[in-house]
């Protein structure tokens, strides 16, 4: 600052941190220098400290650590998702190979019923000519094969639809042709009901995530009043 007495300038700065408990401590070194009429300058120094401890409103470390708990909670809650969403995939993809091994079998069945219903056809077709069969056999014969021939093209329709699925899972091209090999059958000894359900209670990411929304609510609750 400067007037017609003098001039003065000041220097300082000023340090602070906050407790977790809401006391907030803060330390400001200055300088000053001042020359007035032409005489030589008056140099001083000063040092405050300050120590700042809420009463009310903002104490304690409830409320202080609002913002660092919530984003440890957020930390936890993109982890879990990531986990679900991990173990969900891994899922679909047993579920589409599962589902394409019954189609396979599916079409294999289908495909050599056709084929012995369509030699039943010729063969009823060969005994009308003959007069060994009526016109109705040889009908009958032709409806059954046209179901089993409808039959066969929509499961076949399905299948290829299952590669496709199955393709893109895996991050295939959808042209690839996949044949799913039937895996060995799961066999799991179910465990007693009080271990059940203490495994549910220690690894069920979905229920952790319910857990931790119930404390982040009464938190706040705690925080408003």
């Amino acid at each position: 600052s400067s007037a017609d007495s003098g001039e003065t300038a000041q220097l300082g700065l000023t340090g602070q941190k906050t407790a977790e408990s809401g006391t907030t401590l803060s330390v400001t070194p200055q300088l000053s220098s001042t020359t007035a009429d032409g005489s030589d300058p008056v140099r001083s120094g000063l040092l405050r400290v300050q120590l700042d401890q809420p009463l009310f409103r903002r104490f304690g470390s409830l409320v202080n650590r609002e913002g660092l708990t919530r984003a440890e909670r957020s930390v936890l809650t993109a982890r879990r998702d990531f986990e679900l969403r991990r173990n969900d995939l891994v899922v679909q993809v047993v579920g589409s190979h599962e589902n394409l091994v019954q189609l396979q079998q599916r079409e294999e069945y289908e495909r050599q019923a056709y084929e012995r219903l369509e030699k039943i056809y010729r063969l009823a077709s060969a005994r009308e000519r003959q007069g060994g069969a009526s016109r109705v056999d040889r009908l009958r014969a032709e409806l059954q094969l046209g179901r089993a021939k409808s039959s066969l093209q929509t499961t076949r329709q399905l299948l290829e639809s299952g590669r496709r699925d199955y393709s893109d899972l895996l991050g295939l091209a959808p042209t690839t042709d996949l044949v799913a090999v039937a895996g060995t059958r799961l066999e799991i000894a179910p465990p007693p009901a009080s271990v059940a359900t203490s495994v549910a209670f220690s690894n069920r990411l979905d229920l952790a995530q319910v857990l931790q929304d119930l404390g982040d609510a009464e938190r706040g609750i705690k925080i408003a009043q």
